[in-house]
């Protein structure tokens, strides 16, 4: 029997449960594979498991205008800056894990939604190339 997956260590406890070396397995999405005996998280939302990813948000309100090639800052901003910080680092992972799947379905129905939601993305990406 294996207990569910510690997705923080990469492993799972395998308690009644053998592995061959190399062998895979599917825990819900993520993908395991058996390395020395134990299996460890090889990938997390894998494809390989029925993983289908849902666009962010914001490239749903942006899809099919010319604020798609305009994304760079907010990308950056991500990256460069959220990611730098435990608090934005965790506000990015609530963003994509939690938020992602609420909005972004909701988002791709509404025309109405995805203009306001442009209107924002405009307003970002005004803030956040304004010269200093």
């Amino acid at each position: 029997m294996i207990r569910t997956a510690d997705t923080y260590t990469g492993y799972l406890d395998v308690t009644e449960e053998t592995c061959t070396e190399g062998e895979t397995k599917c825990i819900g999405y993520n993908l395991y594979e058996c390395i020395a005996g134990k299996w460890q998280l090889k990938e997390v939302n894998s494809s390989k498991c029925g993983y289908k990813p849902i666009p962010c948000p914001i490239a749903c309100v942006c899809a099919g205008t010319e604020l798609v090639d305009c994304l760079g800052p907010i990308r950056e901003f991500r990256d460069k800056t959220l990611k730098s910080t435990r608090p934005g680092r965790k506000f990015v992972d609530i963003y994509y894990n939690r938020l992602t799947p609420l909005l972004s379905p909701v988002l791709m129905k509404s025309a109405v939604l995805r203009k306001i939601g442009q209107q924002v993305v405009k307003l970002l990406l005004l803030f956040l190339t304004k010269e200093k």
